[in-house]
């Protein structure tokens, strides 16, 4: 538990600084590709350009699945947000409000960002040894993701959780929700259905959204 206490905030910091890394890039390649479609760009430029944003998109799709997938304890998302709160984050009402309407509903099982018993890929770990540029570490397919995960019942191969762990929760995605509103508007389909399902968590977790609403099936298997 402890070690799980300790490793999410970092997993969360760094899953926010691919995605937000990831929507930049994928923005500026947009941008870049409108102008030599308009006679402003060399097209040639364009192609290198999408195909050096291709490692980055695979490292944004794998982190945002890994997410996506993730239930964390209660006391677990207590100490990120202790965490978070050191550094100006306001996220402990919306975690409040989020746990208060689950206690209404204590027979209803908690929804998933995945969707209700849907399937998803086992995922593959990052390229390079798991470093990103810069020389960050990234372990993220390996030890810290398992002590999270030993902690907090996540399934590898399911979104929804086990009959085991009913009480863990996905509030863990509200420190993600800028990242996450600016990669939903994305080209890959991958990170952006992914990112529009846990924006629908989120909103089913403080009930902005029908907690009953059916999400799209993930296009992982597709891509």
């Amino acid at each position: 538990m402890e070690v799980a206490q300790l490793a999410l905030p970092v997993f969360l910091s760094r899953a926010e600084a691919i995605l937000r890394r990831y929507a930049a890039e994928d923005r500026r390649d947009e941008q870049a590709g409108g102008n030599s479609l308009s006679g402003l760009g060399d097209a040639a430029s364009a192609t290198a350009n999408a195909r050096s944003l291709q490692p980055l998109t695979d490292k944004a799709r794998h982190v945002a699945e890994l997410v996506r997938q993730l239930w964390v304890s209660p006391a677990v998302v207590n100490a990120c947000l202790l965490a978070m709160e050191a550094r100006g984050s306001q996220l402990k009402p919306w975690v409040d409000v989020a746990r208060a309407r689950r206690k209404r509903s204590p027979g209803s099982q908690p929804g998933s960002a995945g969707g209700a018993g849907q399937t998803l890929p086992q995922q593959q770990p990052l390229g390079s040894g798991g470093v990103i540029e810069g020389g960050t570490s990234w372990p993220l397919g390996s030890s810290m993701l398992s002590s999270i995960s030993r902690s907090t019942g996540s399934g590898a191969s399911s979104a929804a959780p086990p009959v085991a762990a009913v009480r863990k929760e996905q509030t863990h995605l509200l420190a993600l929700y800028g990242a996450l509103c600016v990669c939903a508007g994305g080209r890959d389909a991958v990170v952006r259905e992914a990112s529009c399902a846990m924006l629908s968590q989120i909103g089913r977790d403080i009930g902005l959204v029908d907690s009953h609403a059916a999400l799209p099936p993930s296009s992982f298997e597709d891509a």
